[in-house]
Parts: structure tokens; sequence; C-alpha cells
């Protein structure tokens, strides 16, 4: 389900890429990028009082459609720590893992400045380790549980070119998932780029 979906979303973006790309009068070289980043978080809303926050690394492919335009394609994986909790010699520890694809648009500026919108596909996994010491003996369990979420992302950034071919990329974004899974997030990553 989780994948029929992620292909319909990619078909649409590049349909829309392909009709703004079409509509450009002057043919340009359609620049190829992959990104390799590493991405800190920071949950939002509700789920803040459940995390402490998270960290993990995305790679990212970039189509230039159109001078000003680009599709980009991103999977990332990342891990985000949870809130450690006592109740009644009970101690709760939640721990959370983000396996997240994303699609959609950039637009630059003239002075490399980016802005982009988009969605997101992720696969959570919610880990919640309980142990007890009743009369000191200490009695452990494990309990885990997945959940796919569906959202969507804004954001910015700025590129910051080192050759041609070898870029340093900053991008900040907001990624909405609801309650629970949406964060602020700040990815910073070495694009290598082609045509």
């Amino acid at each position: 389900m989780i994948l029929k979906l992620f292909s319909v979303m990619v078909l649409i973006v590049f349909i829309v890429s392909n009709s703004l790309s079409a509509q450009t009068t002057t043919p340009t070289k359609q620049e190829k990028s992959i990104t390799v980043g590493v991405k800190g978080l920071i949950a939002t809303g509700p789920w803040r009082n459940r995390t402490a926050g998270g960290i993990g690394g995305n790679i990212k492919f970039e189509w230039r459609v159109g001078p000003r335009i680009a599709w980009f394609l991103q999977g990332g994986y990342y891990y985000i720590a949870g809130t450690k909790n006592v109740v009644n010699n009970t101690t709760y520890k939640t721990f959370f893992n983000d396996g997240e694809m994303m699609t959609g648009l950039k637009y630059y500026s003239k002075n490399n400045i980016f802005g982009l919108v988009g969605i997101s596909a992720h696969s959570f996994s919610f880990r919640t380790s309980t142990s007890q010491n009743i009369s000191g003996y200490i009695s452990e369990a494990s309990t885990t549980k997945q959940a796919e979420k569906f959202g969507f992302i804004v954001g910015g950034g700025y590129l910051y070119d080192f050759t041609s071919a070898l870029s340093l990329e900053g991008t900040g974004t907001y990624n909405y998932l609801g309650d629970e899974g949406s964060s602020l997030g700040l990815t910073v990553g070495l694009k290598i780029k082609f045509y």
C-alpha cells in the first residue's frame, strides 16, 4: 500500500515538473545531482512531550527540469530519542526510528537560495522498554509497534558552490504529519552534480 501510494506521488510530481519545464523557452543542460546529508530534527506539537530530538542520514537525487526548478527524491533513516518516565517503581523508556521517503519541487533564486515543497511517507517504529524492580529483582520487557504516516513538507535553504560540480547544501524543513511525527529539521549535505 505504501509503495503504491509513493509511486503515485512520484508520478504526479514528475508530470508537474515536466509540464513546467516545457514552458521554458531557452534550452539548458539538465543538471542532475546526488546529495548525501546529515539531518537533525526536533519534534513539534504534542509529540515533543514524548521525544528529545533525533539525528540521522539521508541521500537525495535531484534533477533540474528547468533553469530554476528541480524535482527531488530523498530517502533517509533517523533515530529519535524518547523520554524516560518512572511510575510506581517501574521505568518506561521510549525510542523511535523513522524510515522516510519524500519527493517534491525546489525553486532556486539567482543567488542559490531555494524554497521547496513536497510530500512525504514515513515508516515509524515505536519501541517501549519497561523495567520494574521487585524486591531487588529487575524484570524487563520490550514492545514494538509500526505505523505508516503521510505528510507534507515546506522549507528552504542555501547552496554554496565549491566548484561547478561540488556544493555544500543547507536545508531547513517543516514536516507536518499530524499530532505525532511532525518535526523541524536541519540538513547539511554534500552535493555532487553531473549532466
